[in-house]
């Protein structure tokens, strides 16, 4: 019959679909593992980067200020740890470079060694960094299907006999095709307005144009 008058809604909800030769009891404690997890174990991990938390921290503050901004990209490289973010008017990048800071980066790893760079939700991944202020040291590691894995670790001499305590955030990305199904690690097939800011993004890391925190600000 008739419908009364009203508003209609359309939404996409993005999942994630686990290889079926993947093994979700596969812990060796018997430990059941969350679907995020699972998800970003099927796929082999193209760049892991481990820092002191502190160095972390004002680069994130930084993409927090931006106005307007949806999505945040976190890009790997053998140079070091990209982050950028576009709003409105606004956009901030900010680099913090492997070379010169062997105290800081614990390890980085590139497999290949090129630039990995991803685009993420914005709240999710500021989310995943609130961890950054009780944290001793910080890994990102980015798999092939452009999902992102944070984890903090936590040592507290309270807590487990000061043993080290950790916090992991799983996110995927705003593309979910394999980074082999493109040169760039991107897909061709997406749409929207997203389209623009993720290859906004994209472009801020890969163009090599380099600006310091006062010219993005002042942008």
């Amino acid at each position: 019959g008739a419908t009364g008058g009203g508003i209609v809604s359309t939404c996409a909800i993005p999942g994630l679909a686990v290889s079926d030769d993947y093994d979700d009891d596969s812990d060796e404690e018997g430990n059941g593992a969350s679907g995020l997890a699972i998800a970003f174990r099927s796929s082999p991990i193209v760049a892991r980067a481990i820092v002191k938390s502190d160095y972390l921290r004002d680069a994130v503050v930084e993409l927090s200020d931006v106005p307007g901004a949806a999505s945040a990209t976190i890009g790997i490289s053998p140079k070091g740890i990209d982050l950028a973010a576009i709003g409105y008017s606004t956009e901030c990048q900010v680099s913090l470079p492997h070379a010169g800071n062997d105290a800081v980066f614990v390890s980085l790893e590139c497999d290949p060694p090129k630039l990995h760079a991803r685009t993420y939700p914005l709240h999710s991944v500021l989310s995943a960094f609130r961890g950054l202020e009780i944290a001793s040291e910080t890994c990102i590691s980015i798999n092939r299907r452009g999902m992102v894995a944070i984890q903090h670790q936590v040592v507290d001499e309270h807590v487990g006999n000061g043993q080290p305590n950790f916090v992991d955030f799983i996110m995927g990305c705003l593309q979910d095709d394999d980074e082999d199904s493109n040169d760039d690690g991107y897909s061709d097939e997406d749409d929207g307005v997203n389209d623009v800011v993720v290859e906004l993004g994209r472009e801020m890391l890969t163009s090599g144009t380099q600006r310091n925190l006062e010219e993005a600000r002042a942008r």
